[in-house]
């Protein structure tokens, strides 16, 4: 006798083999929404961090007029904030 897995649409031998490839296809599933979910909220956390450098950026040249990045501080946050946008 053949067991059905509407979940899976595929026959199995028995209902244990249905059983745990139904569970597997499960977890699976779960790991799949939970690293979506991850990389969802990794997004918002870095698309906020752009917006909070933006809004420091945009308060430092409101006060000071400009912005400039020397040559020697080509690693620092700013720089290659302002190098995205080039």
């Amino acid at each position: 006798m053949k067991y059905y897995s509407e979940t899976l649409d595929k026959l199995f031998d028995s209902e244990a083999e249905l059983k745990k490839a139904e569970n597997a296809a499960l977890e699976e599933k779960k790991r799949k929404q939970a690293l979506k979910d991850e990389r969802a909220k990794r997004a918002k956390e870095v698309d906020e961090a752009i917006e909070h450098a933006s809004n420091l950026l945009n308060k430092f040249i409101e006060d000071y007029g400009t912005f400039h990045s020397s040559i020697g501080n080509d690693n620092s946050f700013f720089a290659t904030l302002l190098s995205l946008f080039d």
